[in-house]
């Protein structure tokens, strides 16, 4: 592991005052003048109540290894309650390879690839990722292999094991074990093809039989009636052995064998919640590969980031492209593939029907659009003196606007790796700078030199905010790290429940907008809608193209095709500004 281990700085723990403040400033622009009032009164109340804990916070900070702004986030995620496809994991797309067209072929080039990067990892020789030329942490990488979500009432838990040798097959709904325990040291992408089309010769036949068992399934129930369904099942010896077998797996490929996505919406909205039945949402990473050789990843998030995921996808992309055949191991194959069985007990049979209902009832509550703008990308905005992000995110701002007639609370991730365990922190990217642009937007100006001017004012507040999170000065993690540690017997219970982050400081949170570039062979990014009523927005910054992902939940969902409109004529808008007022000195 010395490629993997290095020195990181321990994240701070900012005053509890510096905090609240920040937040009562970011959210200011979505409240009115009573939820102003209320919200600071509630910013008081739990500044007082919690100033014991930000005591012992800073103790475990100062006397141990554990970041606890990273122990809070995942706590946070695996308190989620609703159903993972729909409030808790994401996809990335990826591009299409125009030299594969054979699913077989392009899902064991993956394997394998995949199988490479966990033996560098092992190994010790998985270099850092990098960001301003220091290293990020690396040891969540470990948690893309070998882990899932175990289902328990009111919280769930993390199980990650080692010396795993066996990866999970999934195709039209049965799960295979394909071992890798009597197979040389490297493994060539054609045996594991091998193995892949006598699954698929296997279960193609019979590949709409609806009363196969479909495990899968049960993990997009909601989580108190999987942790129900998941103990009554454990009891059973047959079960119990399917369970453990996909909990333990590196990770699980699933082989979308009856599904044939055409356009990239198609395509991004079946990595999201398609195809359930052969999907299994507990564990950290799949690879899914349909029937026409598109390719994606889904990623259980209180175990994988969003950084992490990216940064495994570049890995992965590189080793799969530079993959060759090895004819002399091809000739035969060590892999041994078994299918498992299960016992389709009435409990069984009934979690199989609810989970259904679920599913089509959750699909019934939202909306999703993924598109293209062509023309446009990184470097256009680089060229003319902003950031992409920040354009995206002020679109975001305006489009809103114009769709609801008031602003929405909106989040972004940033990721803190660069501190020692650190995962993520979330900034407002809502400023004085950006609503000035917003009200040009929304009140038709057509001064295009103002409009210009004051966009790059906002690309840099936005650059300054994100600076102030990598610092260790973000809006949640410091609050959520409060949450995680031992509560004290003389904080008053009653009004802590009245505020906990997830119900009260984070009501705002109306919109989640997330940037999932960085790597080449993304086509498109979902992110996960953490609760109902809320809009997830995931976009793909290219050197000459962007992609965005748009979910509307809830009360919003009736609203997805107007604000799409309102993105892309703001986004017009934006480009025409800055097209026609050159940079100059902006940098």
């Amino acid at each position: 592991m010395k490629a993997m281990n290095h020195a990181l700085k321990h994240q701070p723990i900012p005053k509890l005052s510096d905090t609240l403040s920040t937040y009562m400033k970011s959210v200011s622009p979505s409240l009115r003048g009573l939820q102003k009032m209320t919200t600071r009164l509630m910013l008081d109340l739990y500044g007082v109540t919690h100033a014991k804990r930000q005591q012992s916070l800073l103790e475990l900070a100062r006397n141990g290894n554990t970041n606890w702004c990273a122990e809070g986030l995942a706590r946070m995620w695996l308190r989620c309650r609703g159903g993972l496809p729909f409030h808790n994991n994401y996809s990335l797309l990826l591009h299409d390879d125009a030299a594969i067209t054979s699913m077989t072929e392009r899902a064991a080039r993956l394997i394998a690839a995949a199988l490479s990067v966990h033996k560098d990892m092992l190994a010790g020789r998985l270099m850092p990722d990098m960001e301003a030329n220091h290293p990020l942490e690396m040891r969540h990488y470990r948690r893309c292999f070998g882990t899932a979500r175990l289902p328990q009432p009111h919280c769930d838990q993390l199980q990650s094991v080692e010396n795993t040798h066996y990866i999970a097959i999934m195709a039209a709904g049965e799960v295979y074990c394909l071992s890798l325990d009597n197979v040389a040291a490297e493994i060539s992408w054609p045996q594991i093809q091998t193995a892949l089309d006598r699954i698929v010769a296997e279960v193609l036949p019979n590949a709409h039989i609806h009363q196969r068992p479909q495990p899968g399934l049960l993990s997009a129930l909601p989580r108190e009636q999987w942790a129900s369904t998941y103990g009554d099942m454990l009891k059973v010896p047959l079960n119990q052995q399917g369970l453990s077998t996909l909990s333990k797996a590196l990770f699980v490929v699933c082989l979308d064998v009856d599904a044939q996505p055409g356009s990239l919406k198609g395509a991004a909205a079946l990595l999201r919640d398609g195809n359930c039945h052969n999907r299994y949402f507990d564990k950290s990473m799949q690879i899914i590969v349909t029937a026409n050789a598109k390719a994606g990843l889904c990623f259980e998030r209180a175990a994988v980031d969003g950084s992490v995921a990216l940064g495994f996808t570049q890995r992965l992309l590189e080793r799969a492209a530079s993959l060759k055949a090895n004819v002399s191991s091809s000739r035969s194959s060590n892999i041994r593939a078994r299918k498992l069985h299960w016992d389709f007990n009435n409990v069984f049979r009934d979690a199989i029907t609810a989970s259904r209902t679920h599913i089509q009832q959750q699909r019934t509550k939202r909306s999703l659009e993924t598109w293209t703008l062509a023309e446009t990308g990184r470097n256009h905005f680089l060229f003319n003196g902003v950031s992409a992000d920040a354009m995206l995110q002020i679109a975001l701002q305006a489009a809103t606007q114009l769709e609801f007639g008031k602003p929405l609370g909106l989040f972004e991730p940033v990721h803190t790796r660069h501190f020692s365990g650190g995962r993520m922190d979330f900034i407002s990217p809502i400023t004085e700078e950006s609503s000035a642009v917003t009200a040009l937007l929304r009140d038709g100006d057509s001064n295009t030199v103002l409009l210009a001017s004051r966009l790059r004012l906002a690309s840099h507040a936005h650059r300054n905010l994100i600076a102030r999170a990598k610092r260790g000065r973000g809006l949640l993690s410091h609050i959520l790290a409060l949450e995680a540690v031992q509560e004290q017997s003389t904080e008053n219970p009653s009004l802590l429940r009245h505020l906990e982050p997830g119900q009260q400081l984070t009501t705002q949170c109306d919109m989640l907008a997330a940037n999932g570039s960085g790597v080449d062979g993304v086509a498109a990014f979902a992110p996960a809608c953490a609760r109902p009523n809320m809009i997830g927005v995931g976009y793909v910054i290219e050197d000459h193209r962007l992609s965005i992902d748009l979910r509307a939940d809830g009360r919003y969902r009736d609203h997805l095709r107007g604000l799409k409109a309102h993105i892309d004529r703001v986004m017009r808008q934006i480009i025409t500004a800055l097209e026609r007022t050159p940079a100059r000195n902006w940098h």
